[in-house]
This record gives C-alpha cells, sequence and structure tokens, in this order.
C-alpha cells in the first residue's frame, strides 16, 4: 500500500492531433467528402450485392411493365381491330393530330406510360417474391382479377358504354402479367455476375 506522500506515476497517453479549424481548407474539406462519399457507394453496392439484387423493384418493373403495356395493347389491337381503331381516332382527335403515324405512335406511348406505372407500382408490393413461377402464378390471378373488376363497374354504372371489351381486355391483361413477370430476370443477380464481383 503506498505512502500518502508517495509518487504514483501515470502512464503517458500520447494524444492524437488534429488539425484545428483555422488550418483545415477547403481542399482538405473536398476531399474528406469525397472520401465519404465513396464510402458510401461501397456501402450501398456491397448491400445489393449481399442482397442478391441487380436493379432496384421500381425501375426494374417500369421497365418490365411499359414492356407489357405495349404488349398488352398489340394484343388488343390485333384480336379487336374496331376498337384499336376507336382508340387511334380519339387520340387523333384529342391531339388534333392525323391518326397514321402520330395518333399510333402516342397510342404506343399511351401504353408503355401506363405499363410503366403500373409495373413499378406492382413491382414494389411484390418485392418478396424472387422466383419466376410465383411471381408469374400471382401476376395471372392478380391482373386479370383486376379487369374483371373494371368490367363489373362498367356493366353496373355504364351499361350502355361498349369501349370496353372483356375478351381483348382479359386477353391484354395475360399478356402483360407473362412480360412483366419478367421482372425477376432484371432484379435477380447471376452466378455469372456474382462471379464477375468477385474478381478483383
Amino acid at each position: 500500500m503506498p505512502f500518502p506522500d508517495e509518487e504514483i506515476p501515470l502512464p503517458l497517453v500520447r494524444r492524437s492531433t488534429r488539425p484545428s479549424a483555422a488550418s483545415t481548407t477547403d481542399d482538405d474539406l473536398a476531399a474528406f467528402e469525397a472520401k465519404l462519399g465513396r464510402r458510401a457507394k461501397r456501402k450501398t453496392k456491397r448491400a445489393r450485392r449481399s442482397s442478391g439484387e441487380r436493379l432496384r423493384p421500381a425501375p426494374a418493373g417500369a421497365l418490365t411493365g411499359a414492356l407489357g403495356g405495349l404488349a398488352a395493347f398489340g394484343s388488343v389491337a390485333l384480336l379487336d381491330r374496331a376498337l384499336a381503331e376507336r382508340a387511334f381516332s380519339g387520340i387523333a382527335r384529342l391531339a388534333d393530330v392525323p391518326v397514321q403515324p402520330t395518333a399510333i405512335i402516342l397510342a404506343c406511348l399511351v401504353a408503355a406510360a401506363s405499363g410503366a406505372s403500373i409495373g413499378s407500382l406492382f413491382a414494389q408490393l411484390t418485392s418478396r417474391l424472387r422466383r419466376f413461377v410465383p411471381l408469374l402464378t400471382w401476376s395471372l390471378v392478380v391482373f386479370p382479377s383486376l379487369v374483371v373488376a373494371l368490367l363489373a363497374v362498367q356493366r353496373t354504372y355504364l351499361p350502355r358504354a361498349h369501349f370496353l371489351a372483356p375478351g381483348p381486355l382479359l386477353l391484354a391483361s395475360l399478356a402483360f402479367a407473362i412480360v412483366w413477370s419478367l421482372v425477376v430476370l432484371l432484379r435477380n443477380r447471376s452466378r455469372h455476375d456474382d462471379v464477375a464481383h468477385e474478381v478483383p
């Protein structure tokens, strides 16, 4: 037990020298922010790689939804020529443009934009379905069911309206469902991608 007057040696601790605020320049701050940005990007890539995702659900769903919208519109145009011509004529009157080819191009753009918004929304809702067969089964049930509900609303509130044909719309929903289900191929990372990322 040490005496009261005895001096107890303390270990010397070396303090790290930090630059003062006065000595910090704009170049130092820019370098520090760039370093933080690179670190955040590495963390984001690492997290996406660990989750097995190639694309986020929203952009992947928007891309496949746009293709699905075009496929649905094409199936309706092939199955019901009169319905497609009425759609082209209506767009031509609204936009005050000729039917061919401007109205047809506008109709395709509207179909692609509608499909992209629907595909992006449902891709976020089904982000946990990562396999093709379950997602295809889900889409083949949900999208035609939505069309049936839309036809029921039309029969109830607009009984004299004949612009919604059941057969072409159901075929369009099936075409959209099949094409949109390919979203899993854009989202899931393949084994080749994993090997390529592991190679330094």
